[in-house]
């Protein structure tokens, strides 16, 4: 009877355990209801790809961040990675700080990036990685040249000139005049441009001369835009947008320039010399 009573307490204790086990598992399993808790890991995973933001300037403007990865060379193993194309477009198209030598200095490295292994070996590469803010009135803004504070995005002149105004000091001008730059061409385009001015500049000699000899137009016929070729982009913007006033941009209009010289010294070395170059 002894024995009987010990093991009907070993039971009863051993199912009180149990259900006492269960209850505090599912406790333990049933969601928070404080929005405080783990909501740190929760926002740093899905801020990237589902926070939104107001354009400071024109808060009717909805903008969303956008990681961008691209692949660029470095000519010296020591050098530090620069910019890509397109976060140099993106400086160059929606500047709001920089004067027109800065826009210059920019253009300078969109036109004479690397984008291919020179043939005296393989230059070391890295990986560049850019945060742009793409908005719904189909612009482009580069993350360090707009910075987001409290829901908005500020370009550089405005988050420093609001900071002024709150600390009731002078705001620094905007650069006179306030340019930037546009509609950009690549290698390819500017190529097609110096083929059709060098075609232009035949067709009308061919038609406005008969005394032509065979040579002549055997050399005229097989002319082709001298290129720079390489590894370098030329790609270079072909407006140029100051206070408004929209204009062709100086570098692309140089480049146009110097494919009319290139085309009338071939032409005048086909007519002087008669042959093939």
């Amino acid at each position: 009877m002894n024995i009987r009573k010990h093991w009907k307490k070993i039971v009863l204790s051993t199912a009180a355990f149990l259900w006492a086990g269960c209850s505090d598992s599912e406790s333990v399993s049933q969601p928070q209801s404080d929005s405080s808790s783990s909501g740190s890991l929760e926002s740093s995973s899905s801020s990237e790809s589902s926070s939104t933001y107001k354009l400071a300037r024109d808060t009717s403007v909805t903008c969303k961040a956008e990681h961008v990865f691209e692949q660029v060379y470095l000519m010296d193993s020591g050098s530090e990675p620069d910019l890509a194309a397109g976060d140099l477009r993106d400086l160059l198209e929606n500047n709001r700080t920089r004067t027109l030598e800065e826009l210059e200095e920019l253009e300078d490295k969109l036109e004479n990036m690397v984008t291919c292994a020179p043939v005296y070996g393989v230059p070391p590469t890295t990986t560049v990685m850019t945060t742009r803010y793409l908005c719904d009135n189909d612009s482009r803004y580069l993350s360090g040249s707009y910075i987001v504070k409290d829901g908005l995005l500020y370009s550089e002149a405005e988050l420093s000139s609001s900071s002024a105004d709150a600390s009731s000091s002078s705001a620094a001008p905007a650069p006179s005049p306030l340019c930037y730059k546009t509609d950009f061409a690549d290698r390819m385009e500017l190529e097609e441009s110096a083929k059709a001015i060098l075609k232009n500049k035949v067709d009308s000699l061919q038609s406005a001369n008969e005394n032509l000899t065979e040579e002549q137009k055997k050399c005229l016929k097989y002319l082709y835009p001298i290129g720079s070729g390489g590894c370098k982009t030329e790609e270079v913007a072909k407006k140029q947008v100051c206070d408004g006033e929209e204009t062709v941009n100086p570098r692309y209009q140089a480049k146009l320039d110097s494919y009319q010289v290139s085309a009338d010294q071939q032409i005048e070395e086909c007519l002087d010399n008669g042959t093939q170059p």
